[in-house]
């Protein structure tokens, strides 16, 4: 996750279990961590948490590690690869939330059969594919949080050739020109260079995987689920992402102002 205001990145491990039994491979985990760190050169310090369940271990490294006087204010996790694992991610969701925490959930699927050619470079974790970084835009709760992590990613040399485009679907031609107006003056406002692209369409899926189909990656705003609506949030996202293969899923905890 990402320390408030920073950047300061810290890699966790969550052992869920029973505390006794490992808690004397505590100090094991945390060593993996480290090398990994090294292997990979990142700016980054390993956290270990040994608690019997996972809710419990996430409540603690959100709410007592740090550096100081900073704490985690960005928790970044894998999308459940399954319906089996919905119910768990979407409590840790809420957890998260109701900590006053943002989410982002990357969902990552296998490279399409018309890229199978580069298998080197796909082999390279650091590989960075050719495209736009898109930002499907619904509204200000997660909007400030999804421009801004664009912004970021675009900041990195390597990603400097990857233009951000901000877009969104309206469902009628006449609302079109007042939300492209809306887009520029967000964008001016916060000092960020992004096309504006605004889709008439009935259908924000479909619209989403057609103009969306080469981009780089898609940065997509998400709100926890319910108790018990879990698979219908999972079911209901899956389809919004389709078949992209690169997808950064965000849930802003608020407070997020992209006025400079």
């Amino acid at each position: 996750w990402l320390t408030s205001g920073h950047g300061i990145l810290s890699i966790a491990h969550i052992v869920a279990g029973d505390i006794e039994k490992h808690a004397e491979r505590r100090d094991k985990f945390e060593a993996t961590l480290r090398s990994f760190i090294a292997k990979e050169e990142l700016q980054a310090f390993p956290a270990v948490v040994v608690s019997q369940f996972l809710s419990d271990g996430i409540e603690s490294l959100v709410q007592c590690h740090g550096i100081g006087g900073l704490r985690p204010n960005t928790v970044l996790a894998g999308w459940p690869n399954d319906v089996t694992r919905v119910e768990a991610f979407g409590a840790n969701l809420r957890l998260v939330a109701r900590l006053g925490r943002s989410s982002i959930a990357v969902r990552f699927l296998e490279y399409r059969e018309d890229e199978a050619s580069d298998t080197e470079a796909h082999d390279d974790p650091w590989y960075i594919p050719k495209g736009t970084i898109d930002v499907w835009w619904r509204g200000k709760k997660n909007g400030g949080l999804l421009l801004l992590l664009a912004h970021l990613l675009h900041q990195n040399p390597e990603w400097r050739r990857n233009e951000i485009r901000i877009l969104r679907v309206v469902p009628v031609e006449e609302a079109k020109g007042e939300v492209e107006r809306h887009m520029l003056e967000l964008c001016a406002a916060a000092r960020i260079s992004a096309e504006q692209v605004v889709l008439v369409s009935n259908d924000p899926p479909r619209a989403i995987h057609k103009t969306s189909a080469t981009a780089a990656i898609v940065i997509l705003g998400l709100d926890a689920p319910e108790e018990g609506a879990e698979v219908e949030f999972f079911e209901r996202m899956e389809r919004i992402a389709g078949d992209l293969p690169r997808v950064l899923l965000v849930n802003s905890a608020g407070g997020m102002e992209l006025e400079s």
